[in-house]
Order: structure tokens, then sequence, then C-alpha cells
């Protein structure tokens, strides 16, 4: 059994990192207390555990220097547009509350008296479907308002955390409906003196690009920043931390310390370049692959690229990330394989004008377009300058290698 569940957010006891990105939520924190508005957008790739570190921020917060606050993780999920949305984070409200009986009479209360026909149950809440609601920014900000004043005797503020934004993402209408109402909602509290209501946005990165004109609303509402891979430092206690779950919990093979190196940790590093799920999928291949007690490069090998009929971090990343991506490219047409292929013989950064040099007589404004799937889809990243990208990984250059070229496994080395 592996001491890391990699399909879930990462326990408490093995969480490791985020300094800097604690930090900054702490600052946020303090201001609540000391009456000053701030609300924070975390913004980064899929598989760098946003997730995580969303309910690692619930876990230490929610007991603030001794300063209750009520934290709510919402995933947007399903939703299709604000009214699901807002209706979503009421349910998750409910719930969060339920226990508490000085403060859940006074949510049903509220919801009861507001909303016709609502049906309000121990597991949940039944909307009318037929009753229009939170059609318009100013009723997602009534609501949201009214029921903090319900809460407010029982704690000292209210923080909504919006994780899984993909839906908004991929529909322009949905993300216009949501940018501006927060912009207004956030500008109604200030002006009312509303200090302790704050959003935490979790996001990739193309949310604020989604619709350029509601940039400016971000940036000038939002305390905006990144979510990075981790350093070494920070792989290997995330690493450790597994070990000392692992020896507690006696989980076989990874309950001896003592096959762990420091070349096992600098391995998984480097393969993984620094990217929680990778470098936990690594971890865990390893150690079910390894037979004979003694972590070699073969074994990291095995590992990443599977052995006889157990499935290698290659196979697994194709199921959820990048086997889907193929599978469309190859329907939609021959270009979007072939890009495929150029990313395959690119050995550094690639930008539109490199495309265009492969694709002479595709218009720019195609390439872009073909360029931004394949960044959606974690085939690459921003680099240091704007339209400048790479590939995203060290083991996505391997699937590509593996898929598009035909390169036998033997052939491609990741550890480099």
């Amino acid at each position: 059994m592996n001491p890391f569940d990699y399909n879930h957010p990462a326990r408490q006891d093995i969480f490791a990192g985020r300094s800097s990105e604690l930090e900054w939520v702490k600052q946020s924190f303090e201001k609540a207390l000391y009456g000053q508005p701030s609300h924070l957008f975390l913004y980064g790739p899929r598989r760098m555990g946003k997730t995580s570190f969303l309910w690692h921020i619930k876990h230490l917060f929610q007991d603030f220097d001794g300063n209750p606050f009520l934290i709510l993780i919402v995933s947007v999920g399903d939703c299709r547009n604000l009214s699901d949305l807002t209706k979503k984070i009421i349910e998750t409200l409910y719930l969060e509350v339920q226990s508490q009986k000085n403060v859940v009479g006074k949510v049903v209360e509220f919801l009861r008296n507001n909303f016709r026909g609502i049906k309000i149950g121990e597991v949940g809440i039944e909307w009318n479907r037929e009753e229009s609601m939170f059609d318009e920014p100013r009723q997602f900000t009534r609501v949201l308002v009214q029921l903090w004043k319900k809460l407010a005797e029982a704690f000292k503020g209210l923080a909504i955390i919006v994780d899984e934004t993909d839906p908004i993402i991929k529909d322009k209408r949905f993300a216009g409906e949501f940018i501006f109402s927060l912009k207004t909602f956030i500008e109604e509290i200030a002006e009312k003196g509303i200090c302790e209501l704050k959003f935490i946005i979790s996001a990739l990165p193309e949310l604020y690009e989604v619709i350029p004109e509601y940039n400016q609303h971000l940036l000038r509402i939002f305390d905006i920043k990144a979510i990075e891979q981790f350093d070494e430092d920070a792989a290997r206690i995330l690493l450790r931390n597994g070990l000392k779950l692992a020896s507690k919990k006696k989980f076989g093979l990874w309950s001896d310390e003592k096959r762990f190196t420091e070349d096992f940790f600098s391995a998984c590093f480097r393969i993984s370049d620094g990217i929680p799920y990778h470098l936990q999928l690594i971890y865990h291949r390893a150690f079910e692959l390894d037979d004979d007690g003694k972590l070699t490069e073969e074994d990291f090998d095995r590992a990443v690229f599977g052995h006889q009929k157990k499935e290698g971090v290659l196979d697994i990343l194709h199921h959820v990330s990048f086997g889907p991506l193929y599978q469309r490219a190859k329907s939609a047409s021959s270009r979007s394989e072939r890009l495929l292929t150029v990313l395959s013989e690119v050995g550094g950064e690639l930008t539109l004008d490199d495309l265009q040099r492969h694709f002479p007589g595709v218009s720019r404004e195609t390439l872009s377009s073909n360029m931004a799937s394949l960044r959606s889809n974690d085939f690459l990243t921003p680099s240091k300058g704007q339209g400048i990208y790479t590939v995203s990984s060290k083991l996505c250059r391997c699937w590509i290698d593996r898929r598009v070229r035909k390169i036998p496994d033997k052939d491609i080395c990741v550890g480099t």
C-alpha cells in the first residue's frame, strides 16, 4: 500500500513546502482582522498541488490566532452558470455549519424566507427548479452579504475558496458572469466596510486570459500569485513525510527507511521536474516495481515506463491527461497530430514563429489556437517571455517521444 493517495488532496501529515504561499495567505487573513479587504487569486498548471494547498489553508486558518473563520471549499464541478455556482456556495455553507446549532437555525430560516419551495434536509438542499435565482451579480452579492450577517456572531470571517474552475474557462459567458459578479461583490462590500468576507480563487492560468478585457478587473480586485513546482528541498520533505507515515502505518516496503537514500530523493525530483503529482507517482511506482531491496536506475525506468503487467507513470498520465488530447488531436486534423511531432523535435523553447516555419501554409490565428489547446492540456507551459513556451515536463516529453515518434522506451532517458 502506498502512503500517498495521489488522486486526492495531500493528507495534512504529508503536506510539504509552499512556505511563501502560506505567508501570502496569512497576511490576507491578518488584513481581515484589521479591517482591510483582501481577496486572493492563485493560479498554476494542473497537477501542481493547488487543491492540496487549498485544503491546507482550511486546516491552518479556520482557527487563526484564536479567531474562528468559516472556510468553504467550493468546487465549480458541473456548474454551468453563476446561478449554479451560487447555489453550490450556499449548499456548502449549510453543510459546513450543520453541526453548529447556534448558527444552522439562522441559516435555515434565512433560506426558507428567501427561496420559495426550497427543501432542506440533513444531506443537503433541494432547490425549486421553476424559480429563477441569482441571475445577475447584485443578487449574488445580496445573498452572500445577508448570509454573512447570520454568521457574524459565531465567526470572525468567512472565506469562500472556489476550486476546479475549468467549466468557467471553457465558457466565455460563464467567465464573464463570474468575473463581473466578483468585481461587483468586492466593490460593494468594500463600500459597506465589510472586510470579514473574502474570496480565494484557484484556477488554471487561462482563467484570466479567457476574456482579456476582464484582466484589469482581476488585477484591481485580487492579489494574484502563481503556484509553481517544488524545489528539491520541498520535494525531499514531501517524500520524507510520506516515509514517516509509511513507517508509522507499517506500509510494507515503504516502512523500511533504510531503503531511501539521498540518490533516491534526487532521482525522484529530477524525473518529476518538481511537479507534486508526478513526484508522488514516481515514488509509488519505483517501490511497487522494486523487488530486490535496492533502488537502481533500472527501477526508475521501470517505474516510468511500466513493467510486465504493471502500468508505469506514463501509462497513468496517458489515461488522465496526455492520452485524451492525443486522441482528439488525431481525430481533429493531421495538423494537430503534426504539432505534437514538432514538440518532440523542439530542444528548448517554442514560439509561434517556430510553428509558422513548420506550417508555412497555415494562418497565424489558427496556429495560435492550436498552441492554446496544447497549453490548456498541459503540453506547453509559459517560459520567460510573452509568447514563449516549453514542453511542460520531462515526463510529457517522454510521452510525446513514445507516442508520436515511436522511440523505444529503452532509448528514452528521463533522468536528464
